[in-house]
């Protein structure tokens, strides 16, 4: 039996237009045609109304292959399609209770992920037209579940036909099986037949296209007589076809420029200036897209007014309704009674869709400034009402929105919950949907059309619509039923840009294409390995191997580039930000293009006169930013602020960053609130107020850690503490638990420490004292934590609850009594200063308590008892070592060098003509400031 071939250069519809013409003129209406793909049957109708001169003729009749299969299942037996949920149920329904399925059958809803993916390994043996057969010995590293589901498959298999049977449902493959097997009882065509087009047949359809053929039916497959792929050649086997060139054309490639662009935008930036201002024939230009995530950036890279007829399936849940319900249900999932995430709750209020619906936008900025202030990570729906004075909008919102799941446990209830909100929050966007001029616009209704034609008719029709499923699992079930969904594009009218996926584009023939993201996993796309089929249990169970996937993907890209005059292909030459994804390629049929063309040269290409090139990056690097200006409003400022008492805290931000210092005190920029467990801060507050509270009945008096150490009443005067800061509260049971064991052990840690030191005299707890100084005349203060009175002295004492201590080792603190170190008001200067004054605190905090002779950091997040306490000298009484600096050495050090490095630094502060950015700023990447400073970039 013949069977026509149509080599791609010649234009596969078009020469099927002008073939059906001659052979059928006037009487093309009794001619029927089975086609691919619905693109294939409009834009046929399209070249057969060119190539008829515009003569009035009835058409054919156009049909694609799923369209014949419907309307013969019907003949046969009317059974409606099951959605694949639908066919999971049925499927629970067979396991459940079942030996060694015990452990995915819990519930409807933790089955589904597995039952989709039982439900696609007995669709490939309806689509191949196999026998179920199980396997006596799976390989050992399937899942348990997946073992015993191939081990039992004949059985479940056909329970599994019989349960859909039964309710009176079909599925796809199951049809197509069943059309198949039938067709002599329904196939009656009273015209010829034309089976057009088609590649790669399943066994099913092999035996549907047999029973065609012998009933009259003419096969065209396209194909270059001289690159006829494996999978097109077994059809023709199989068949017994023998193929018969109906066209002959010059064998060419196009024109071809290979562009290797940095990121999508850039590509997507190209590829729009490549196109031309006006497109006059639908098969003029084509964008073809292997990633469907790319389209929005596509779009908005396209000139303004260019018409655009899009044929793809574009993933839904990217659209904003999507995120909106996707943002509500994992804000309910996450609630803890009735108190929600505070983070995930005003994301939603965040959100475009609910900012909407408030008339008022300043309610919204209220409500969040008010719950970041508060940093509970969980919020009560009263207590925001309480923050919003008891606003209407908000309530309604509450209401409406929040609590309308509210003792939904059935697919059904669950189904008109989300009709209900989304009638709410898309109210406002009635006019702007109704246009959809936008993208966003467009793609929303599309997932609307998704939702309601797809999704909720899961919910609200399938068997188990009744069931009582609980509001997790129907949330589990809605996202995966909207992970696969994809917005229904179908490119009508024809006319502008064709922006199309590799399958769409089959048959179908363009004077220039233009090939976006040409690498390696996404032309070809991935290879989905299955986790219940992979390749040896796939020859065993008698089912084609998936390779066929991949040479069916390279076949329909090959006969798009012979189609075309001119060819652009664009690919990433960028490494991915992750370390753990490899490096981005160009695809390999990229390479085989390159390939062809040095061959037909007989030459390697060099860099000179090679199709590849790479797209230039425009950008400008950033100039770099050393130091914020300095003018007279700024240094008035400093004057007024060093009038008052200067702390440690305002000198060290100087020391350690005069831009940090500038955006703090000077512009007193606020940091954002942060919504947390617990404030670092609050907690260190837990901490003093215990301490200050367990040694206050000492102040005065001596106290001798031997017999006064009283670690129970300092660990209920922390719990004490912890409660009034609010943190009781604010902690979850996680955190609480694993911070009361941390605080424990350190406090613990602190007075078994203190056992190791002579009784001391306490002289003064959590004091303010100031001190003017003798030169500057200025007056410096701060709070001291605690002042103790040993033998050998006083100590200041300062607590530290977290991050590390900068300290000078004694050789250090020696030099700084022998160095002089010249000043200047510059960036240097500020950088020597750094280097002589790491511990500006204890050494102020000496200089404001004139009989102190030591201060040491009490440094309670230091796990090893021996670094807990951190001397600034280093003497007694916490130890007299040789490195420890003697009392003169010590005097020197507060009485003369301290001074005057401060002194220094101060006039630094005054005279500096800028405030300078360090090379490398301390702490910079943890800065509040980070974002708002001109040296961010040099991070």
């Amino acid at each position: 039996m013949r069977a026509g071939l149509i080599p791609p250069q010649a234009g596969f519809l078009r020469t099927l237009a002008r073939l059906l013409l001659a052979r059928h003129g006037e009487d093309l209406f009794r001619v029927t045609v089975l086609l691919p793909t619905r693109r294939a049957v409009q834009f046929l109708r399209y070249y057969l109304h060119q190539e008829s001169g515009g003569r009035i003729l009835f058409p054919p009749r156009l049909l694609t292959l799923a369209d014949l299969v419907a309307e013969l299942a019907v003949a046969l037996e009317p059974r409606p399609l099951a959605p694949a949920a639908e066919r999971a149920w049925h499927l629970f329904r067979i396991l459940r209770g079942r030996p060694g399925f015990e452990k995915v059958t819990p519930d409807f809803a933790r089955f589904l992920p597995w039952g989709l993916r039982f439900v696609e390994v007995l669709e490939e043996f309806e689509k191949e037209g196999v026998d179920y057969r199980g396997l006596l010995y799976p390989p050992e590293d399937l899942p348990p579940e997946g073992r015993q589901f191939l081990t039992e498959l004949s059985e479940i298999g056909g329970r599994y036909r019989e349960a859909l049977k039964a309710a009176g449902l079909d599925s796809p493959a199951g049809r197509l099986r069943r059309v198949a097997e039938g067709l002599s009882r329904v196939w009656n065509p009273s015209g010829p037949v034309y089976l057009a087009g088609f590649a790669a047949l399943s066994g099913s359809e092999r035996r549907l296209f047999s029973g065609l053929l012998a009933a009259g039916a003419e096969a065209l497959f396209e194909a270059d007589p001289l690159e006829i792929p494996d999978f097109m050649a077994e059809a023709f086997r199989d068949l017994k076809l023998s193929p018969e060139l109906l066209a002959r054309v010059r064998r060419r490639l196009p024109e071809m420029e290979i562009l290797s662009a940095a990121d999508v935008h850039q590509e997507c930036q190209e590829a729009a200036a490549r196109l031309p201002s006006r497109v006059r024939t639908p098969d003029e230009v084509l964008v073809l897209l292997p990633v469907a995530a790319h389209l929005l950036p596509l779009l908005y890279a396209l000139p303004e007014g260019l018409a655009v007829n899009i044929t793809l399936g574009y993933p839904v849940r990217k659209s904003l309704p999507a995120t909106f319900l996707l943002l509500l249900f994992e804000l309910l999932e996450n609630r803890l009674e009735d108190r929600y995430p505070t983070s995930l709750y005003l994301a939603l209020l965040k959100h475009p869709y609910t900012r909407g619906i408030f008339p008022d936008s300043g309610l919204l900025f209220e409500v969040e400034a008010a719950l970041r202030r508060r940093g509970s990570p969980y919020v009560g729906l009263a207590e925001a009402e309480e923050v919003a004075r008891g606003a209407a909008p908000l309530r309604d919102f509450h209401r409406e929105v929040l609590l309308a799941f509210e003792g939904v446990e059935t697919p059904r209830a669950f189904s008109a919950a989300v009709w209900r909100v989304l009638e709410r929050v898309l109210a406002p966007q009635k006019k702007a949907l109704s246009e959809a001029k936008e993208n966003p616009e467009i793609l929303a209704r599309h997932f609307l059309y998704t939702l309601e034609a797809e999704i909720l008719p899961v919910f609200e029709e399938a068997s188990f619509s009744e069931e009582p499923l609980g509001l997790s699992a129907l949330f589990r079930m809605f996202r995966e039923l909207l992970s696969s969904a994809r917005a229904p594009f179908e490119g009508e009218p024809l006319e502008g840009i064709q922006v199309m996926g590799l399958l769409e584009s089959r048959l179908l023939s363009f004077r220039e294409v233009l090939v976006l993201d040409a690498n390696e996993g996404a032309l070809p796309s991935p290879e989905e390995i299955h986790p219940l089929l992979p390749e040896g249990v796939r020859r065993a169970l008698g089912l084609p191997p998936r390779a066929r996937q991949e040479a069916l993907e390279r076949y329909y890209f090959r006969r798009l580039v012979l189609a075309s005059r001119k060819l652009n292909l664009f690919y990433l030459s960028v490494a991915d930000s992750s370390p753990r994804l490899p490096p981005k390629v160009r695809s390999r049929y990229v390479e085989a293009l390159i390939w062809e063309r040095e061959r037909a040269a007989g030459r390697v290409f060099s860099p000179e006169d090679s199709p590849v090139r790479s797209l230039p990056l425009r950008l400008s690097a950033p100039e770099r930013v050393g130091a914020l200006p300095k003018g007279e409003a700024e240094t008035r400022e400093i004057e007024r602020l060093l009038s008052g008492e200067v702390s440690a805290t305002f000198l060290e931000t100087y020391l350690d960053c005069p831009a940090r210092f500038y955006f703090r005190y000077l512009l007193r920029l606020s940091p954002p609130e942060r919504i947390r467990d617990y404030d670092p801060a609050a907690l260190g507050t837990a901490i003093h107020q215990a301490l200050e509270d367990y040694f206050r009945p000492y102040l005065g008096r001596t106290y001798h850690p031997s017999k006064d150490n009283d670690f129970e009443r300092l660990w209920a005067l922390f719990l004490r503490a912890l409660e009034d800061e609010g943190l009781t509260l604010r902690l979850g049971p996680e955190r609480r638990f694993f911070l009361e064991r941390t605080a424990r052990f350190r406090l613990r840690q602190y007075l078994s420490r203190l056992e190791e030191l002579p009784p001391f005299r306490i002289l003064a707890l959590e004091e303010k004292v100031s001190r003017k100084h003798p030169v500057l005349g200025l007056t410096f203060q701060g709070k001291l934590d605690r002042v103790d009175e040993y033998e050998t002295g006083v100590v200041i004492l300062d607590y530290k609850t977290g991050g590390s201590v900068r300290s000078l080792s004694a050789t250090r603190l020696r030099e700084l009594l022998t160095e002089e170190v010249p000043f200047s008001p510059d960036l240097e200067g500020l950088s020597r200063l750094r280097e002589r004054l790491p511990d500006l605190q204890l050494l102020l905090y000496l200089f404001l308590w004139e009989e102190a002779q030591e201060a040491a950091y009490v440094h309670l997040a230091e796990g090893r008892k021996e670094f807990l306490l951190k001397p600034l000298f280093g003497g007694p009484p916490f130890g007299n070592t040789e490195r420890a600096l003697g009392p003169e050495e010590a005097r020197r050090l507060r009485e003369e060098v301290f001074p005057r490095l401060l002194s220094q630094l101060v006039e630094h502060l005054q005279k500096a003509p800028a405030f300078f950015i360090p090379e490398t700023p301390p702490g910079c990447r943890w800065c509040d400031y980070l974002y708002a400073c001109p040296g961010y970039r040099k991070v």
